[in-house]
């Protein structure tokens, strides 16, 4: 009898013992498959001490790691290769956000607005060429699943998907293409605008990098105190009343930097009308552009700009 009743208990023992581990192992499957890649979340909803999670992906010095010249072995007016990162944008105090690093851009996501607070990228003259085809419209993985805008929130709004970090930027490798088609780095935006002035800005801004060599990039929404609007089935997308860029590079030896404000209206806009200081932009935003400069240099080349600096 001893011996039958030693015999059942380690056959209860062991049962119970095969039971709890394969609830654990079905435990882990079931939190992977619901949480989102936390991998490129660099923070979550203000709670990193340090401004340094903006900047670009690849280190502190991604920059090193990329060619000086362009393809073709012309020279450039500008090397790239001693130019430290700069941070796109400082932590922001009273707006939510929840700071995304994808493979060539970074963003500031807002749960509150289910759009960027900005997206910022740095384009060097290499990024500007490529025969990439254009990607699809997704959600963003890393963006939890209540805030996980999709494509068809979008469907019969009046409004085109906007990108802010453009597809034309990203033509230079497959990931970062794949990747500018995420709809947190997309904001409501008038076709006017959106096939207008602001296209004719992402020319630009390839001009420029293609002759300075390089530019730091930061985009994104603005929103006035007038009354909210929204667009959105299964998500509720705030539409901005007006959209920003702040565009930082080194001109032989010597930093500038400019901004352009423009309204998400159904008009006709004069680009080089638009500009405005990087001042101006903070002021209109809330937010530091470019904290990671020397504070001589961020205050000389952010309370004025000159367009004969960007041709």
């Amino acid at each position: 009898m001893r011996k039958r009743k030693v015999s059942s208990i380690s056959g209860i023992i062991a049962l119970a013992v095969m039971i709890f581990f394969a609830q654990k192992v079905l435990h882990h499957e079931d939190t992977s498959y619901n949480t989102p890649a936390e991998a490129n979340v660099v923070h979550q909803d203000n709670d990193a001490d340090s401004n340094l999670y903006s900047l670009p992906k690849g280190g502190d010095n991604p920059a090193s790691e990329k060619p000086a010249s362009n393809n073709d072995g012309k020279d450039v007016e500008n090397s790239s290769i001693s130019e430290p990162a700069i941070v796109f944008a400082a932590k922001m105090r009273h707006t939510p956000e929840r700071i995304i690093r994808h493979f060539a851009y970074t963003l500031s996501f807002n749960r509150e607005t289910n759009e960027p607070n900005w997206v910022g990228w740095c384009l060097e003259n290499y990024e500007t060429e490529g025969n990439l085809g254009r990607g699809e419209f997704q959600p963003d993985p890393d963006i939890p699943l209540p805030h996980r805008v999709v494509s068809s929130d979008y469907r019969n709004s009046g409004y085109d998907r906007g990108h802010n970090a453009p597809s034309a930027d990203m033509k230079f490798d497959p990931r970062a293409m794949r990747e500018c088609f995420y709809m947190s780095n997309i904001c409501p935006q008038t076709h006017t605008l959106n096939a207008g002035a602001w296209e004719r800005l992402e020319s630009a801004c390839r001009r420029w990098a293609r002759k300075f060599g390089k530019v730091t990039i930061v985009c994104g929404p603005v929103f006035s105190r007038n009354k909210a609007r929204y667009i959105g089935d299964e998500h509720q997308i705030r539409v901005p009343d007006a959209f920003f860029k702040c565009i930082y590079a080194v001109n032989k030896g010597k930093p500038q930097a400019i901004a352009f404000i423009m309204p998400n209206k159904d008009e006709k806009l004069n680009m080089l009308q638009q500009a405005v200081s990087v001042d101006e932009a903070e002021l209109r935003t809330g937010i530091d552009f470019f904290p990671s400069l020397p504070d001589k240099i961020e205050t000389a080349v952010e309370k004025s700009y000159s367009l004969k600096l960007w041709p």
